[in-house]
């Protein structure tokens, strides 16, 4: 579990780096060029020695909006990631940190699926054109990257290694 633990691990980390987004229409795009975008766009956030200037936003923000959690949970994959491969580097990788990263990418999957299935049975895709799935799958093929397969796949198999790996015990 330790080698393939710290392996997973170093793919979802990786996956921040690499382009969610490639394509000739739209270029390459990373999650490390967004955050890049966001230090470029709030002056603010290069200056970590004072911090006192920026607004709180926890007053803003609506506990039970479940997008909002989702996004906290991405988010915090990347540097649980680097903490689990670190430890797995050091020659130390349990089940339940294998487990309890590869439930984020699982659970977040598993919500995007629950999300489709409210909404087809509210009946938002009624309307929708018949051919919109082979559409849709064109366009991925066509403008997906690395990052997104890497991550989500990462993810699922430390999960699923998690579950399955036998005990030493």
């Amino acid at each position: 579990m330790r080698w393939l633990g710290f392996l997973f691990s170093a793919v979802i980390l990786g996956s921040f780096a690499l382009p969610w987004v490639d394509s000739p229409d739209y270029g390459t795009w990373s999650l490390l060029d967004g955050v890049r975008a966001l230090a470029d766009a709030n002056p603010d956030l290069r200056n970590f020695d004072d911090l006192s200037n920026l607004p709180n936003p926890a007053s803003d923000i609506d506990p039970s909006n479940t997008i909002l959690w989702a996004a906290i949970a991405f988010a915090v994959s990347f540097p649980l990631a680097a903490l689990f491969g670190l430890i797995g580097l050091f020659g130390y990788y349990s089940k339940l940190m294998g487990f309890v990263l590869g439930a984020i990418p699982v659970g977040l999957l598993a919500y995007a699926a629950y999300g489709a299935y409210r909404a087809r049975a509210a009946g938002a895709f009624d309307q929708l054109p018949p051919d919109l799935w082979q559409q849709l799958s064109t366009q991925a093929q066509a403008h997906l990257g690395l990052g997104a397969p890497a991550y989500f796949g990462a993810g699922v198999l430390l999960f699923l290694t998690a579950i399955f790996a036998p005990s030493r015990r």
